[in-house]
């Protein structure tokens, strides 16, 4: 994805964002695959889903741990692992804004419907 300026994203992307941020603390590996962990701010934006404003360079596909350092009623503040989508754009102070998305675990093999787990060609004798 090509990033593109601050003022060009500027009326759907910042407008949409200020009544919907979260400071959090993020960590992973950056694009030289160096472990970083930094304070950052998560943006809620209706039109294009979860956004992360962070310095570090990151890659498409990474894995990022999110954790929210407010706290939510009586809420665990766990990290939440995320993928990385791409880069929106590159703020005047060198911080990126970032598209993310939730990752979910995928089911164990005792989650799985048996039918699901044998093979579609497999001959029965």
């Amino acid at each position: 994805m090509a990033q593109q300026t601050v003022q060009e994203i500027q009326p759907t992307l910042y407008d949409a964002r200020q009544s919907s941020a979260y400071s959090v603390e993020v960590s992973g590996w950056d694009r030289a695959e160096n472990f970083f962990v930094e304070k950052a701010r998560l943006y809620w934006v209706k039109k294009t889903g979860q956004q992360l404003c962070l310095k570090t360079d990151l890659r498409e596909g990474t894995v990022v741990f999110i954790r929210l350092l407010e706290a939510i009623a009586n809420e665990d503040n766990f990290p939440i692992a995320y993928v990385v989508g791409g880069s929106l754009c590159v703020e005047t102070n060198g911080r990126a804004v970032i598209e993310i998305s939730r990752l979910h675990p995928k089911p164990s093999i005792r989650q799985i419907p048996e039918q699901q787990l044998q093979p579609e060609h497999a001959e029965v004798a």
